[in-house]
């Protein structure tokens, strides 16, 4: 009974390590992963290797695991590209925006002198002072195409009407042209120029025709806004 008793409790020994081994073990490494998968955790596979069942099933769940990462990280680029989109077009309409209010802005200032001159044209007798209010409502007109062209060119750029022709030029010389024609051939300006500006050429590589139109805008908006013997800084 003894011999017997001993020979029992060996047998139960080595079937549960052989159980230990072959079965709960991988079980419970096939659990775990699962559990993992559950949670979205992707970066611990399942290391079951063996030839059986279990075997098959680790590698089925290692190879889900893979597309699911995959999966999950496409995704992520996606909603990545669309809150990037969507800031875009946000910060396009805002810009869009805030340009048309100051070009209504801007236009306003014209209309009033229009309206101003041209009702004074009516009334007015003296010859000289009709040709100076015509002078003025001529260049006041000429303003509000200019703003109008502005919103045209707008609106044909971002329809893809236009599109931008660039070329490679010396940024120097070109500013130097546009600066002398805007600048040095007005002797009746009551400002002070002054200018610092690179000795070798700097090259870019643009649209010349609408870095003109910056220029021109930007220069002509800083004679008109400088105080009577102010300093205009290039």
């Amino acid at each position: 009974i003894s011999f017997w008793l001993a020979f029992v409790v060996v047998l139960v020994c080595a079937i549960d390590l052989l159980m230990a081994r072959f079965i709960t073990k991988p079980v419970s490494e096939l659990n775990e992963a699962a559990r993992n998968m559950a949670e979205l955790n992707f970066s611990h596979p399942c290391h079951v290797k063996s030839h059986d069942e279990f075997g098959e099933l680790a590698e089925s769940l290692n190879t889900m695991a893979e597309n699911l990462q995959q999966a999950f990280s496409s995704l992520e680029d996606a909603n990545r590209k669309l809150e990037q989109d969507v800031e875009q077009k946000k910060r396009l309409l805002a810009e869009r925006k805030e340009l048309v209010d100051n070009l209504s802005h801007e236009m306003k200032t014209p209309l009033g002198v229009i309206r101003a001159y041209a009702e004074g044209l009516q009334d007015e007798t003296d010859e000289a002072k009709r040709q100076k209010y015509s002078e003025v409502i001529i260049t006041e007109t000429e303003r509000m195409s200019r703003l109008i062209t502005t919103l045209l060119d707008l609106s044909a750029l971002e329809n893809g009407a236009t599109q931008l022709r660039p070329e490679r030029f010396d940024f120097v010389d070109f500013l130097e042209t546009v600066a002398g024609r805007l600048l040095i051939d007005t002797p009746d300006a009551d400002f002070v120029l002054e200018y610092e500006l690179p000795e070798h050429p700097v090259y870019v590589n643009t649209d010349k025709g609408r870095m003109e139109q910056v220029l021109n805008n930007l220069i002509v908006n800083a004679k008109r806004n400088n105080r009577p013997g102010g300093i205009l800084r290039l």
